[in-house]
């Protein structure tokens, strides 16, 4: 996702994958280089992993597909 989400944007966004049985769902998600953590990540990133979907954020994309591979 890119460009700027509100916290309900986010949120419509994940109970979308409610609604669609997405429990199995593995994301890595990338933050743009140098911009860091934003509240908007934050929140996407505990919400998802609260409603038991496998979320997690990276910096780099090296990590990212180690993690998603494993």
């Amino acid at each position: 996702m890119t460009g700027g989400h509100s916290m309900v944007d986010l949120y419509l966004k994940i109970l979308s994958y409610d609604q669609h049985a997405l429990q199995c769902l593995n994301e890595a998600v990338l933050l743009t280089p140098g911009k860091g953590f934003s509240e908007g990540v934050e929140f996407y990133e505990a919400t998802c992993r609260s409603r038991g979907f496998n979320v997690r954020v990276f910096s780099d994309d090296v990590s990212a597909l180690e993690w998603l591979a494993a």
